[in-house]
């Protein structure tokens, strides 16, 4: 099942659940996500996103 296919099918369930007027932050940032990607999770942003905070903690330690 592709992203697109998924989406289709369970965005209805996930509306119910997670309401857009309770969650503001959170409906915006998964359509930012979806409009950016294609897809809710991307695993080359996620990757150097980690990488990114790994390095930024060994900045730290090293200069510290």
């Amino acid at each position: 099942m592709s992203d697109a296919d998924w989406w289709e099918v369970n965005q209805p369930v996930l509306e119910r659940l997670l309401d857009p007027a309770a969650y503001p932050r959170a409906a915006r940032i998964g359509a930012a996500a979806g409009e950016a990607h294609g897809s809710s999770w991307d695993a080359e942003t996620a990757w150097r996103f980690g990488l990114a905070r790994t390095l930024d903690g060994l900045s730290a330690v090293i200069d510290g």
